[in-house]
């Protein structure tokens, strides 16, 4: 059974979506990295296993310490929080298959059993409340030096014209995705190779 949680543009309770299973914390690698002011450090007491939970919840949601457990929450947009804690309650519940590994562990039961909107329009939805999004906005490069642009409505995507900052690119279309969407590549003037590094763009203009 397939198990689904509401569409992130318009979160409206909690969504857990995902369980991570450590039967030992010292079987974890050490961070040799300098710690940032982007990283967070998140104290726990044992070493014995832990379970962690990701749950997506509503930005406007207080966040209660479950279990006086050690937790972050991530703020994203106005959209929803990211909230992380070590699920100690959670972990006394449910079966764990093996207790040997580390396992990601996907919740069997959740609020809903089919997707409530298509992937695509899920998409949109979110770049709307993210970017504004009227005309179009590019998303990339892949490694590939591949961009996607996307639409608020399938009636846009023929219609549409990209201005860069470099006018002897070209751009040229690889295949249209979604309803919603166009993977493009840029190309250089002289001999077609494709670019792989950024690209600035200055326009996207509808036709």
């Amino acid at each position: 059974m397939k198990c689904f949680g509401e569409p992130i543009y318009e979160i409206s309770k909690a969504n857990l979506f995902l369980n991570y299973y450590i039967p030992n914390i010292k079987i974890l690698p050490i961070y040799k990295k300098k710690i940032t002011e982007f990283d967070y450090l998140y104290e726990i007491d044992c070493v014995d296993e832990e379970l962690f939970s990701f749950v997506i919840c509503p930005s406007s949601t207080k966040i209660i310490n479950p279990d006086n457990s050690n937790y972050v929450a991530i703020y994203i947009q106005e959209l929803f929080n990211l909230v992380i804690f070590n699920n100690e309650q959670l972990l006394k519940e449910i079966q764990i298959p093996r207790r040997d590994k580390q396992i990601l562990l996907f919740p069997e039961l959740n609020l809903f059993s089919e997707l409530q909107v298509s992937q695509s329009d899920a998409v949109v939805e979110f770049y709307k409340k993210t970017r504004k999004l009227e005309g179009g906005v590019i998303e990339g490069p892949n490694n590939e030096g591949v961009y996607r642009l996307i639409f608020p409505s399938s009636d846009l995507v023929k219609r549409y014209k990209i201005l860069l900052e470099d006018e002897t690119i070209e751009t040229e279309i690889i295949d249209f995705k979604e309803d919603h969407s166009v993977s493009l590549f840029c190309l250089k003037d002289k001999d077609g190779n494709r670019i792989k590094k950024s690209i600035l763009c200055r326009k996207i203009q509808l036709l």
